[in-house]
């Protein structure tokens, strides 16, 4: 029971944070590896002046062109728009974002966009879009399983604990009672050390994937 309460309280952490800069900075690299209409609506509001305004006394526009190591400039409008850098349009699952990932140019045009994008805007693009999958859904979809295993460990624990205490096996000196119980309730610890293991994995690769 113990340890079902301790992961129930470290999965609740990661969901109720699942909405911070990190996971939203996963979302907004999904949608550019798999909505091109998301990559053009960038682009558009970046070149425009009331939205894309980075300047902090002056007016200022996020300039597309950055150094990169070797004396080059690379062009991030460029790549946002060239569709043979991205994934092709049958890949959309949360899945495609590890392969994007793998793209040092693509990280990179993320990285200085998702910096200077207005991230309401993205939610507000993801609201209207709603059938696009967020990286932040497989993220909820995980911890909510696990919820629901972690809720149902620790039912099992306080019904096992609860018709241990009721039984007569503290007064019976025989031990009749006690192996009567046993029959029942060693197949139960069984089953609830299972669904702790279980717990425990699916919490673990859901760290590992908010991280």
């Amino acid at each position: 029971l113990v340890f079902f309460d301790l992961i129930l309280a470290v999965v609740l952490h990661l969901q109720y944070h699942c909405f911070d800069d990190g996971p939203q900075a996963r979302n907004f690299l999904l949608l550019l590896c798999t909505q091109r209409d998301f990559r053009s609506y960038v682009v558009k509001v970046i070149e425009d002046e009331t939205w894309g305004d980075i300047g902090i006394y002056e007016q200022e526009l996020l300039q597309w062109n950055i150094p990169v190591p070797g004396n080059e400039l690379f062009n991030m409008k460029g790549l946002l728009l060239d569709d043979s850098q991205w994934p092709t349009e049958e890949a959309r699952g949360p899945e495609t974002l590890y392969g994007c990932s793998e793209n040092k140019r693509v990280m990179a045009a993320a990285e200085v966009v998702w910096a200077n994008f207005p991230h309401f805007l993205m939610r507000a693009w993801a609201l209207k879009h709603s059938e696009v999958a967020l990286f932040t859904d497989h993220i909820n979809s995980l911890i909510s399983f696990c919820l629901a295993l972690s809720f149902a460990g620790i039912l099992g624990s306080l019904l096992l604990y609860g018709s241990l205490c009721l039984s007569p096996c503290l007064e019976d000196e025989t031990g009749q009672a006690t192996s009567a119980w046993a029959r029942a309730g060693w197949p139960s610890m069984v089953i609830l050390s299972l669904v702790l293991l279980a717990v425990l994995i699916l919490g673990l690769f859901g760290a590992n994937v908010y991280a």
